[in-house]
C-alpha cells in the first residue's frame, strides 16, 4: 500500500507496481580507502522480482503439478525469506509465505493439499487476483500456479544473463531459510531448512555424492539427492529425547509414500503432505 499509495490495487499497473518490490536484489558493493561500503556498477546489478523469468530443475521440473492450461512461462520469486550461500558461490533464496499472494473475489474451496499450505479466498491484502489472473485461484487456466512458489531458489551473483533456478529437489514448502554445513564434514551437498508456520517441520537435503563431482559432471548438486524431515524422540519422565530423533526419507522408497502418491514430483511439490504422513515432529 506504501508503494501504490493506495491500500488496494485499482488497476494491473497498480498491480504491477506493487509485485516489482518482491523478489531479491543483486548488488555489487566495494570498501573504498575511507573503509565506506559503496554500490558499484555492474553489469551483474539485477532485480529478481514476481514477474521475471525463472526456470525449475530437479525431480519435479516437468510434473504436470506444474503446467497451466494457459501454458504460461514460469515467472517470478515472491515472498522471500533468509538465503544461504552455497559451498559452490551461488545464493539460495527462499519463498516463504507465497500463499499470501493469491485468493480470489468468487468462492474457492480449496483441495486438501492446497488447504495445507493455506491458501484460500483471502490473500494477504495484495489483491492481485482481481487484476492478475496468474494469481486467482479459481481460474482454471491457472490451477497449478501457486504449485510454482515455494521453493527454494538458486541464484549465480556472478552471472547477470543467469536465469534463477527453483531446485525442486530441496521441496515445497514455506521455506525460512537454507543453511549448508561446513564442507570439511561432508564433501556432499547438505542442507537444513525450517518451515516457518507454527506446527511444521526440519527438513535436511543430502546430495548423491561429493558436490564437485556434480559439478564435474554437469549436475547440479542440489538436483540429484535426498529429502527428508525430521522426527524427534518424545523421552520419558518429561525428558525431550535428548536431541535423539531419525531423518525420514521423503521419497517412494518409503513405503508409506509409495502407497499414497504415484511419483517423486508428487512428494516433492506436496512435501507438507508428506511429512505429515511420516509423522514427522511439529514445531512450535
Amino acid at each position: 500500500s506504501h508503494v501504490m499509495a493506495k491500500d488496494t490495487p485499482e488497476s494491473l499497473e497498480d498491480v504491477r507496481l506493487s509485485q516489482a518490490v518482491h523478489g531479491v536484489s543483486v548488488v555489487a558493493i566495494r570498501q573504498n580507502s575511507n573503509g565506506q561500503w559503496q554500490h558499484m556498477t555492474s553489469k551483474n546489478n539485477r532485480r529478481i522480482t514476481v514477474n521475471s523469468p525463472v526456470t525449475f530443475s530437479g525431480p519435479a521440473a516437468n510434473s504436470p503439478l506444474l503446467k497451466n492450461k494457459a501454458n504460461n512461462p514460469t515467472l517470478g520469486t515472491v515472498n522471500n525469506c533468509g538465503a544461504g550461500p552455497t559451498p559452490w558461490g551461488t545464493y539460495v533464496t527462499c519463498e516463504e509465505n507465497f500463499n499470501g499472494c493469491f485468493g480470489s473475489n468468487e468462492p474457492f474451496k480449496p483441495s486438501k493439499p492446497q488447504a495445507r499450505y493455506g491458501l484460500s479466498n483471502n490473500d494477504f491484502g495484495y489483491s492481485w487476483f482481481a487484476y492478475d489472473e496468474r494469481f486467482d485461484l479459481t481460474n482454471p487456466m491457472y490451477l497449478n500456479e501457486s504449485n510454482r512458489f515455494g521453493w527454494c531458489v538458486e541464484i549465480n551473483p556472478f552471472d547477470g544473463k543467469a536465469l534463477p533456478v527453483k531446485r525442486t529437489a530441496l521441496g515445497r514448502f514455506k521455506h525460512e531459510s537454507v543453511a549448508f554445513m561446513p564442507e570439511k564434514f561432508d564433501k556432499r551437498a547438505v542442507c537444513y531448512m525450517g518451515d516457518d508456520q507454527r506446527g511444521d517441520y526440519c527438513y535436511k537435503y543430502i546430495s548423491d555424492k561429493p558436490w564437485r563431482d556434480h559439478l564435474l559432471y554437469g549436475e547440479s548438486p542440489l538436483d540429484h539427492g535426498t529429502l527428508y524431515v525430521a522426527r524427534f524422540d518424545e523421552g520419558v519422565d518429561g525428558n525431550d529425547g535428548a536431541g535423539t530423533g531419525e531423518w525420514l526419507e521423503l521419497s517412494m522408497d518409503n513405503p508409506t509414500l509409495a502407497a499414497a502418491f504415484n511419483s517423486l514430483d508428487e512428494i516433492l511439490v506436496n512435501a507438507r503432505v508428506a511429512a505429515d504422513l511420516v509423522g514427522a515432529t511439529p514445531m512450535d
